[in-house]
């Protein structure tokens, strides 16, 4: 079943754009940043999740979420936000907690409803979890993990058969990430049991073995399955990219690789 999304911003063409090309993994409606509208499509539509595209912040709407988390007609739904990279940090100063989903833009529709259903499955995955924990018998405290300050940098691992384009991308991370880059997929299982690995970038189209097979690969082995991982593709076809998606990739990026989109993608699948 498709879940229910609620959908606003003040660009009526991204809002416009997630709806016509997430069909078919939510059922969108949108809505306005007036208060009696937000309040009438909660009370009717119930979606599963509120959706924004704010420009700045102090777009009417971010300040609207407050009061509608206190409203009765909200009942714990997800709300996710998509802007540009300075409004994501400004909110995130302002009201760490205002929301369950950061992402940053630019940032296509189909990889926004991927993180999306992502989010989704990690939820489910740790209520199974809590529930399971429950089931036992300790009567321990809970203990609140300190952040560190001096976290180590997210790693980083390419895979491409073109040593280019495994050079560019390198040059353009390495000094926000460890990265490592490698030009055959069939060496990614291998690296993966001797290094901790917070995402994959994978070149879709390889010799040897193609990066699906690389994916299921993945996706079978316990140990890295919830590793992040994002297609990088050259194929423009519609239907091709449909046969991407079906595969359930974390994200994907279309060759020429545009910078901006490659370093808002690896933010958001590294938070």
């Amino acid at each position: 079943m498709k879940r229910k999304m609620l959908i606003t911003g003040t660009n009526t063409a991204l809002v416009k754009d997630f709806i016509q090309h997430t069909d078919s993994y939510f059922t969108g409606i949108s809505t306005t940043d007036c208060w009696l509208d937000l309040q009438k499509h909660f009370e009717i539509f119930k979606p599963d999740g509120f959706l924004l595209f704010p420009e700045s912040v102090n777009d009417d709407m971010v300040s609207l979420i407050n009061r509608l988390k206190s409203h009765y007609c909200y009942n714990k739904e997800p709300i996710f936000i998509c802007a540009p990279v300075n409004v994501c940090a400004d909110i995130q100063k302002s009201n760490p907690r205002l929301v369950n989903l950061m992402l940053k833009r630019p940032v296509s529709a189909d990889n926004l409803s991927l993180r999306i259903i992502k989010y989704y499955e990690m939820e489910e995955k740790k209520r199974l979890e809590e529930e399971k924990a429950k089931q036992i018998d300790f009567d321990e405290p809970d203990i609140l993990s300190e952040g560190n300050e001096s976290t180590p940098k997210k790693h980083v691992l390419i895979v491409d058969d073109d040593r280019s384009i495994l050079k560019m991308l390198k040059a353009a991370m390495e000094n926000e990430y460890d990265v490592t880059t490698i030009v055959n997929g069939v060496l990614v299982p291998k690296f993966l049991q001797s290094h901790k690995v917070d995402l994959i970038i994978l070149d879709y189209e390889m010799p040897v073995e193609i990066g699906a097979d690389v994916l299921r690969k993945i996706r079978q082995n316990k140990e890295y399955d919830d590793i992040p991982v994002c297609f990088l593709t050259g194929v423009a076809e519609k239907s091709k990219i449909q046969e991407i998606l079906m595969l359930r990739p974390d994200g994907y990026l279309l060759k020429p690789v545009n910078m901006d989109a490659l370093l808002a993608t690896v933010s958001n699948l590294t938070m």
